[in-house]
């Protein structure tokens, strides 16, 4: 059983195509089902002013995605190590998607680190506080797989970061 099998979800038009199939492709692939509106459980906008807004019934789950800005997405990625904008995206939208929150620091509620290389200060800062944070350090193929299988559950081990083979 898919982690969103219950799920039927309508973009509206307010996205931009290729977010629009980004997203639609991670939450096919947690077993959602794209609709039109009025058959939705759930609405998937990056604005709270999408085409007809105002017939969305009470019992329909409106879900808003915090906005990424330019800079913010360039400072992450600076400072993650992950290889491009569009990888920090799709792992923002996946995050979202799947009912998670990214967060652009290491607070107290991360539970788990992206990180393409060691080489980085939150790599570094994540691995000094490891035992008492309990932080999975993983390379973002883990999110991927996680995605592809639908199981957010997915074990880490074989992604782990600190892991002698990378």
């Amino acid at each position: 059983m898919h982690l969103f099998s219950d799920v039927r979800y309508h973009l509206p038009s307010c996205w931009p195509p290729r977010r629009a199939t980004e997203l639609a492709t991670i939450l096919d692939a947690s077993g959602a089902r794209e609709v039109v509106l009025d058959e939705a459980t759930h609405i998937i906008t990056n604005s709270n002013w999408f085409e007809d807004w105002q017939s969305v019934g009470d019992d329909v789950h409106v879900v808003t995605p915090p906005l990424l800005f330019r800079r913010s997405c360039d400072d992450i990625l600076r400072s993650s190590g992950l290889s491009s904008r569009t990888d920090l995206e799709v792992i923002c939208a996946g995050i979202t998607a799947l009912g998670g929150q990214f967060r652009e620091g290491l607070t107290r509620d991360v539970t788990h680190l992206f990180a393409s290389t060691p080489s980085t200060p939150r790599y570094e800062t994540a691995i000094y506080y490891q035992a008492q944070t309990k932080m999975k350090i993983l390379i973002p193929h883990w999110f991927d797989d996680a995605v592809k299988l639908g199981y957010v559950g997915l074990p880490t081990e074989e992604h782990n970061r600190t892991h002698p083979s990378y």
